[in-house]
């Protein structure tokens, strides 16, 4: 799961990705 995440990031970080970051 980690690993769409991340590419999502890298494609658009959006708010709520960028908060799960921030927290993992």
């Amino acid at each position: 799961m980690e690993m769409p995440i991340k590419v999502s990031i890298e494609d658009d970080p959006p708010p709520a990705v960028k908060l799960h970051l921030i927290d993992d």
